[in-house]
């Protein structure tokens, strides 16, 4: 069954909205990976608390897990859209639901849910993850 462009259009636009932000997620957990990096090997923290380093620590946790997540977001999302249009071509035909069609839905609503859960831990992860890094940052500068 072949499906006209406007009843699928805007599901792909979102996708690539999200995808988009997504993307952005887990660029900035890179960056801030990577600003951490940064700053351990400019020896900035040495002399500091043992705070500091427990901070540095989850911060790093959070930030590798909002990479992650962003990533795990990236992977299911384009693939729950593939699942949603082949239910769209068996309700199209008007057909009963072969046993196929019941298992591209629970595969469509099973990666909904990983995808929606995953770009929400990303958020939530890299912000927790900034949070520990600036905590760590101001500690370290009202040491100084």
């Amino acid at each position: 069954m072949v499906l006209d462009g406007e009843t699928f259009e805007h599901d792909v636009t979102l996708l690539d909205r999200y995808l988009a932000f997504s993307a952005e997620l887990a660029r900035l957990s890179i960056l801030a990976i990577g600003a951490i990096g940064y700053l351990i090997t400019n020896n900035a923290f040495a002399a500091t608390k043992v705070q500091v380093k427990t901070w540095l620590w989850i911060a790093l946790v959070a930030l590798g897990l909002s990479t992650a997540a962003a990533l795990a977001h990236r992977y299911f999302a384009p693939d729950s859209l593939g699942n949603h249009l082949e239910l769209l071509r068996h309700h199209k035909g008007g057909l009963e639901q072969p046993a196929e069609a019941v298992d591209a839905e629970k595969g469509r609503n099973w990666k909904f849910s990983v995808a929606g859960t995953s770009i929400a831990v990303s958020a939530a992860c890299l912000a927790i993850g900034v949070g520990a890094l600036a905590a760590c940052c101001g500690i370290w500068l009202a040491n100084s």
